[in-house]
């Protein structure tokens, strides 16, 4: 096999990417005959002759021909961003679902594996091969961000335009390209300088009956205009983050967009979003986190029984409390105000994985806090207790502001491996309730998380512990750790903690970061 491999080397011209892709290619091969196989098709393909000069695209190519069908078209949407682009990996298989390329899996014993779970093998099989470019890694070990190589990128564009799947294009040429614009399935737009500002407004879209996609990518004004959404029929994805708009706001026929799948106004400066949006019955991603502070949010979630990912604006303001029981499909909650929500009693979001809280006061005052303290909270509001209970499955959890007291601990999601407090001035030592969650691996405990004096971790307490960061208690003074308590510890960050008299002495760091130094034992960390 060593000299199978040696002799397709050589048609890799010398070629970094290609010997990657290549190597990808052949890493899903395990025996003899199937890497025989490679080499006769690479030969062929490649058309191998003396004194041929190499041609890169036909190993990529090669590559991309060598994809299972479900993977090509996840391939090809790659085409849609910018060069040297970070794409959000959870972004990128909200589109793929919104395409309807992730296909659903379904186990003996009649278990299904969920559309995000099965786009993420999807990612990690085109990693595997090579044609996908890691970026960031998650504090739980997926990936966050990924890129494709600048060649790779090139071969993925011109692909994708060929089998009319996408189309790229700068303000500049649109004009130029409107009439091609009009037949294809899928639009990048890429706004490249501040002078594509002046040609913008000109732009003038014609009828779009197979638009699927609309990606816009740039900080400049978007076209906006009444009726232009109509002509947008078969819409499924809609990204228009960091977008400006000089009328902050939407245009109403939004509602239009009956098939729309996806939509994402992150960073963007809307400040008014219309009712009509509860007309995108359809939606499974909603993603409103915009940077603009005074926004109002209407009430219009519980028609969207699709809807798998919502991501409301940091700070808002609503009318009427949002209604969100009927969202049984819903995985991740971010941005949630316990002050303007409105679950019923018996409501279960059985599928949330990812749940950000905060802040759970407001300016009522300190009688909410007590008030919440003892889950009264206001008839029908339902207080952080329960939106726990409501969460059986949830993995990753961020609590921000007043509580107080934290529940206890079977009110918390026995999945739960992340979880992250600041500003709940805890008064009572959170490590007896924390200690006992069968699955955490991620502990922050950050600013005014807690006010006590003393912490204690109990041998055999935190199992599966693996990063422990104690930020901006102030008030801590005495944390004693007992034998065998966290004995997966592999990350240990304290800073901002002047009370804090020493490092318990049966810490053990397994694998020190940078920043920590060289040193096993946390008793020998330099505060």
């Amino acid at each position: 096999m060593e000299s199978l491999g040696n002799e397709m080397l050589k048609y890799c011209g010398g070629l970094p990417l290609a010997i990657t892709v290549l190597g990808g290619l052949l890493a899903a091969k395990h025996t003899r005959e199937e890497w025989e196989d490679v080499h006769r098709h690479v030969k062929s393909y490649l058309n191998v002759q003396e004194g041929l000069q190499f041609n890169k695209d036909k190993v990529l190519a090669l590559s991309y021909n060598e994809l299972p069908c479900h993977l090509k078209p996840c391939f090809l949407y790659l085409g849609h961003f910018p060069e040297d682009f970070e794409i959000s990996t959870k972004e990128l298989v909200q589109m793929w679902m919104a395409e309807g390329f992730i296909q659903k899996i379904q186990h003996e014993r009649g278990r299904e594996d969920t559309m995000e779970d099965v786009g993420e093998r999807y990612l990690q099989e085109l990693v595997q091969r090579c044609m996908v470019l890691v970026g960031k890694i998650s504090s739980l070990g997926r990936i966050k961000t990924c890129r494709i190589h600048d060649l790779m990128r090139d071969f993925c564009i011109s692909k994708a335009q060929a089998e009319n799947f996408l189309q790229i294009t700068n303000i500049r040429s649109m004009e130029e390209s409107e009439a091609h614009i009009g037949k294809i399935r899928r639009l990048a737009i890429n706004v490249e300088s501040d002078d594509d500002y002046l040609n913008v407004k000109g732009i003038k879209f014609n009828e779009h009956p197979y638009l699927r996609s609309l990606l816009y990518f740039g900080p400049l004004d978007f076209p906006f205009k009444e009726s232009r959404f109509k002509k947008f029929k078969l819409l499924r994805v809609l990204n228009l983050e960091n977008f400006q708009n000089y009328l902050m706001k939407l245009p109403k026929d939004i509602g239009c967009l009956i098939h729309l799948r996806f939509l994402s106004l992150k960073g963007s400066d809307v400040n008014s979003v219309p009712s009509s949006i509860g007309n995108l019955r359809c939606l499974q991603t909603l993603d409103l986190r915009y940077w603009n502070e005074d926004v109002r949010v209407p009430n219009v979630f519980k028609k969207m029984e699709q809807l798998r990912h919502l991501y409301l604006p940091k700070d808002y303001k609503v009318y009427e409390k949002l209604e969100l029981g009927h969202l049984c499909y819903l995985q991740t909650l971010v941005n949630v105000w316990p002050k303007k929500i409105r679950l019923p009693t018996s409501f279960t979001f059985n599928r949330l994985r990812v749940l950000k809280v905060g802040p759970i006061y407001d300016e009522s005052g300190p009688d909410i806090i007590e008030t919440l303290n003892v889950r009264s909270y206001f008839e029908g509001s339902p207080d952080i207790i329960q939106i726990l209970s409501s969460c059986p499955h949830i993995y990753k959890l961020r609590l921000y502001g007043y509580i107080k007291k934290l529940p206890e601990v079977h009110q918390f999601s026995a999945n739960l491996a992340k979880l992250t407090l600041k500003y709940t001035y805890l008064e009572e030592d959170p490590m007896a309730t924390l200690e006992k969650l069968p699955n955490l691996k991620i502990l922050r405990l950050l600013f005014r998380a807690f006010e006590g004096k003393n912490m204690v971790c109990s041998e055999r307490g935190f199992p599966q512990l693996q990063s422990l960061v104690l930020s901006d208690l102030y008030d801590l003074e005495e944390w004693r750790v007992e034998e065998g308590a966290m004995p997966s510890l592999c990350r240990l960050q304290i800073e901002s903690c002047p009370s804090l008299r020493r490092i318990p002495r049966w810490i053990e760091v397994r694998h020190n970061p940078p920043g920590i130094g060289d040193q096993r034992h946390a008793k020998d960390i330099q505060r």
